[in-house]
């Protein structure tokens, strides 16, 4: 069962929909990404959420303050903001949550993940731990959708200053997301990370490798790369993602661990 409802405070309004399952075994905190992204991979997440409730893990998703239908406006979403979110969102599961974020949802959860006093379970799905190159991927797919696509029959037009990808977007949250670099960042030991991933680059591999160095137990899932979404490709920019094979095994996949 579904039940989408506010949480956090009166100045600060946050939307989150539960996938209640009943009787709950265990909970899970299903974190969108950024921008454009999020509202690629809506479907999949719902999907991710239903699935999980069927087998007994009660799934909550957020929308970040200043996105989606929680509260103001999108050059009000901040990265301090964005931990307090988390912080509140963790509050509502029945039990502490497995935090799970899909694409650059990685940042600030990793971030609130590392600073922890005690052991987290954290699941990364399609990480990015850049945020250097995440704000400049998203600068880049600016420019292709204003002047490289064939969006517009005559000249774009101009951009605002704090427009990015059609979104209102402050310039210290681009700041504040551009200064994290998290391939060797560390989780609490004793903590639990697993990694799904259709392709695992190079630095992904290293920071699972700093994780085990840490005392972190990290455990792979290996999604099939022929169905790897095409976020990058700027002619598919607006198409929905939904990889149904890739959020069934993933499901199953966290179910599975506990």
């Amino acid at each position: 069962m579904t039940q989408p409802f506010h949480f956090g405070s009166a100045t600060r309004p946050v939307f989150g929909i539960r996938h209640d399952a009943a009787p709950a075994r265990d909970a899970v905190l299903a974190c969108a990404p950024l921008l454009q992204e999020a509202l690629r991979s809506h479907r999949a997440l719902w999907a991710l959420g239903e699935a999980l409730a069927a087998q007994g893990v009660s799934t909550l998703r957020f929308d970040w303050y200043g996105s989606g239908d929680s509260g103001g406006a999108g050059g009000d979403m901040a990265f301090e903001g964005m931990l307090d979110d988390l912080g509140a969102a963790i509050a509502q599961c029945p039990m502490r949550p497995r935090l799970l974020a899909l694409r650059s949802a990685s940042l600030p959860v990793l971030a609130h993940a590392v600073a922890s006093t005690r052991p987290v379970r954290v699941v990364l799905w399609d990480p990015l731990l850049s945020g250097g190159e995440v704000v400049a991927g998203w600068r880049r797919q600016h420019e292709q959708q204003l002047h490289e696509v064939g969006r517009y029959h005559g000249a774009a037009p101009p951009a605002g200053e704090d427009e990015l990808l059609g979104f209102e977007v402050a310039p210290a949250l681009l700041q504040a997301l551009a200064s994290l670099e998290l391939e060797d960042a560390r989780l609490p030991p004793g903590s639990t990370l697993v990694l799904a991933t259709w392709q695992a680059s190079p630095a992904l591999e290293r920071f699972a490798v700093r994780q085990q160095e840490a005392g972190v137990v990290v455990d792979w899932l290996r999604l099939d790369p022929e169905e790897q979404p095409r976020w990058e490709d700027p002619h598919v920019f607006e198409h929905q993602v939904f990889p149904r094979r890739g959020v069934a095994r993933l499901a199953q996949h966290v179910a599975d661990v506990g």
